[in-house]
């Protein structure tokens, strides 16, 4: 991973903490509003998946020295974590402002591509740990080699 790369998963960490912390005034409007279970339970899901979210990047980036990647798969590395961190993100939300949890592909519309995003965004987000797996076994080799 090169540091540009390691630079732009640090960046969109940070606007991953960013969006989280906002999506924390959802989450005590919920709370204070009387806004109903359903409704704390998805803010606070949102909230705290998209805090998680961004450490887990801006740690990635950090960790750029202990990855190891052919450069293809380390730009694919990036490249599918940046797009699945928005679109992640946009499910979260949207799923929460109409009370769609994405768990099945029935329902509105709304509710069906809430689904597909989720679907598409642990997809990616398998592929990106299976690289990441890979990376640092390959970086843990070569110190030992």
């Amino acid at each position: 991973m090169t540091d540009r790369q390691a630079g732009i998963l640090v960046f969109h960490g940070a606007l991953l903490l960013l969006v989280g912390n906002l999506t924390g005034l959802s989450f005590a409007l919920a709370i204070q509003e009387g806004w109903g279970e359903h409704a704390v339970r998805s803010w606070r899901v949102t909230h705290t998946s998209l805090l998680m979210g961004g450490i887990l990047y801006v740690a990635t980036g950090l960790a750029r020295g202990h990855i190891a990647l052919p450069a293809r798969a380390s730009a694919f590395m990036v490249r599918a974590m940046v797009v699945t961190a928005y679109v992640f993100s946009t499910a979260l939300i949207l799923g929460a402002s109409i009370g769609a949890r994405g768990l099945s592909e029935s329902g509105p519309p709304l509710h069906v591509l809430v689904f597909i995003a989720f679907v598409f965004s642990v997809s990616a987000l398998f592929a990106v740990s299976m690289l990441f797996v890979w990376g640092t076994y390959r970086a843990l080799s070569r110190e030992v080699a």
